[in-house]
């Protein structure tokens, strides 16, 4: 990104890494002629919907129908999923709270019958939440990492292992593109910043 107001006056390049999900999943509806907020708040909806099928199919899957309906209304309203909309308005890590539902849904469904469909499928959704936001991958990969290791264990079944761990390797080679270099290139911006007061 060309910062023309720095390097005074001169301008000078900054890297900007920006998570990307939530504006690939608003272009379609602005290329269709939606104005920008518009297409953003049709992003925001079709990726709320997104993590209440996720939910619903957790919930279901742990407590039949009515667990599916109960989960899709403490994820909908839930005070971090208000929060989030309504007031911080922080739309992108909102994407990784969307898309990580929907994720573990899958991804279960991968553990507990193994097939190259529900692999891909996971590997999919896996990707989607590495495009969510940094953070939220961060914060959700190990947590990832042991629910394959703890499914695996609780189904006794090494199949499921491999599974998880195609799935993880594919929605990592998925969203390479956004995160790699983002990792290879920190060294040329300020990044320790992040992490100072």
């Amino acid at each position: 990104v060309w910062a023309p107001d720095l390097g005074a006056g001169f301008g000078q390049p900054m890297f900007g890494f920006v998570a990307p999900l939530l504006l690939l999943v608003a272009e379609p509806f602005h290329l269709a002629g939606l104005g920008l907020a518009a297409s953003l708040n049709a992003a925001v909806v079709l990726l709320a919907l997104l993590g209440a099928v996720g939910m619903f199919g957790l919930g279901r899957r742990v407590a039949g129908p009515s667990g599916g309906l109960v989960a899709v209304a403490a994820y909908a309203f839930g005070p971090y999923f208000q929060v989030e909309l309504y007031v911080r308005a922080a739309l992108m890590e909102f994407a990784g709270l969307a898309t990580l539902p929907l994720a573990l849904w899958l991804l279960l469904r991968c553990l507990e019958r193994p097939g190259s469909g529900r692999v891909a499928a996971a590997s999919v959704a896996l990707a989607a939440v590495a495009l969510s936001h940094n953070a939220v991958l961060l914060m959700a990969a190990p947590a990832l990492v042991l629910f394959v290791l703890l499914i695996a264990l609780a189904l006794r079944s090494l199949q499921a292992l491999l599974a998880g761990a195609l799935a993880g390797l594919g929605g990592l080679a998925l969203s390479a593109w956004s995160w790699l270099p983002a990792v290879t290139e920190r060294v040329f911006t300020h990044a320790h910043r992040l992490l100072e007061g």
